[in-house]
């Protein structure tokens, strides 16, 4: 392990250097690069830590590896020519401030004692991208030798491979976590990641796990996004993902009609005793932009044609949600706000349901995460409605919930493992609704 010119150490995987957890320097940032199959984007001596791609690590307080979060980075998407050449993407490891879910100091951050994984995003693919040549496609940082290739799917589970080879243990506490990409990148591995963490102990002693997603709903243009999952990001072939999903997923898949949220229900379904938290802005600029830069690229629609207003981005982030009006697990945090991600900022710590500069309502956005393993509840302050039709009054006042989505309550119980003598204690105790999150114990 050696310390780079920004202060932050690396470690570089190799026949001689595992690049174990109890090497790394306690309480401080790691970034680990794995080779073989990962890459960037930006993979030229030109990118920072040139255009290699590597993970960031922090592990936790006093050797703890009962506590784990993997969080996958945000950072934009490029799925076409225009988009590389356009750097809609990042194409390089950046690394993120020590702010929002990353903080070790602050002792409001629920996180700050656990061991942390940080997925940086540098493939432009939504973390999904499976050996995806473009060779035709320009990016910042021009790679001649290999062109531009998506394998975002690889990053990841180079990642989770080395914290699996890393922990004794299933982790009793499990938070996977995404902000915008990264969001959408949840929504697809959230299952394959709980089943491969569970395996360690041969699903004796399940985690204990929440998933976050934190500002990107997945709500695109008709019959886009299962055209770009497939052709664009290869995720068909992608069996690092795929063999978790169903034969329904893999058929959609092939027949390109594939999108987020069959990922989102067929996880949902499996792991139902596991929140996945939907964190959503009401209104969101970044949302709307490539809502927009997707439909004028892929459709030969207009600008005019295609850009959304406020308010019909509001209805069609909704419309997604109500996808999962029958799921008790998935809830959603709405705030009326117009701001882009919370987890990975200082307002993760000054939000609430009425805005981003107050924590007066209850639960605040921080508290409602705190509790998300014990109690799960969707929160949206304003009025209850159904509109369909968009009514620019919303544009302003922020007051619309629509009523397929309030008032859901979801009550976690204690995992149940599959081993004769685990002893899952399950009962009233467990599922007291004050109990906070992180507190818990697997009792075995």
């Amino acid at each position: 392990t050696s310390t780079n010119g920004l202060g932050i150490n690396e470690c570089h995987i190799s026949t001689y250097n595992n690049c174990s957890l109890s090497s790394l320097t306690p309480n401080e940032r790691t970034i680990i690069f794995p080779g073989g199959d990962t890459r960037c984007i930006g993979n030229s001596s030109d990118a920072s830590f040139d255009g290699k791609f590597g993970f960031m690590v922090i592990p936790g307080v006093n050797g703890n590896t009962n506590d784990v979060l993997f969080n996958l980075a945000d950072g934009g998407a490029c799925w076409d020519q225009i988009s590389s050449a356009a750097h809609l993407c990042n194409q390089q490891v950046l690394i993120p401030k020590l702010v929002g879910i990353y903080d070790r100091v602050f002792k409001g951050n629920p996180f700050k004692d656990w061991l942390l994984v940080d997925v940086p995003y540098c493939g432009g693919d939504a973390h999904v991208g499976y050996f995806s040549e473009h060779a035709d496609w320009d990016t910042k940082f021009e790679d001649s030798e290999y062109g531009v290739v998506q394998n975002g799917a690889v990053n990841v589970q180079s990642a989770l491979d080395w914290l699996i080879d890393n922990i004794e243990k299933t982790p009793g506490n499990l938070v996977v976590s995404g902000e915008s990409a990264g969001a959408l990148g949840v929504q697809v591995w959230a299952h394959p990641i709980k089943v491969q963490l569970d395996a360690i102990d041969n699903n004796c002693f399940p985690s204990r796990a929440v998933f976050i997603i934190d500002s990107y709903v997945g709500f695109f243009p008709p019959g886009i996004q299962g055209k770009i999952l497939q052709d664009t990001w290869n995720v068909c072939k992608n069996s690092l993902v795929m063999k978790y999903y169903s034969d329904d997923v893999m058929q959609k898949c092939r027949a390109g009609i594939l999108e987020a949220f069959d990922f989102v229900k067929e996880a949902a379904s499996y792991h139902s005793n596991v929140p996945f938290a939907f964190i959503q802005s009401k209104v969101d600029s970044i949302q709307e932009t490539f809502y927009s830069s997707i439909a004028i690229t892929e459709t030969n629609m207009s600008l005019q044609d295609d850009f959304l207003t406020e308010c019909e981005f509001s209805n069609g982030a909704n419309s997604i949600l109500q996808q999962y009006t029958d799921y008790p697990n998935i809830v959603t945090y709405f705030i009326n706000s117009k701001q882009h991600m919370y987890l990975t900022y200082e307002r993760l710590y000054t939000s609430d349901a009425t805005g981003t500069k107050t924590t007066a309502f209850e639960p605040n956005l921080i508290t409602w995460i705190s509790l998300l393993n014990s109690y799960a509840s969707t929160e949206c302050v304003g009025d209850v409605r159904n509109a369909k039709d968009c009514d620019p009054e919303l544009n302003v006042t922020f007051r619309y919930c629509h009523e397929d989505l309030v008032g859901k309550k979801f009550y976690v119980h204690t995992p149940k493992g599959e081993c004769d003598d685990f002893d899952n204690n399950d009962n009233d105790d467990d599922d007291d609704k004050s109990s906070m999150l992180f507190t818990w114990t697997m009792i075995c």
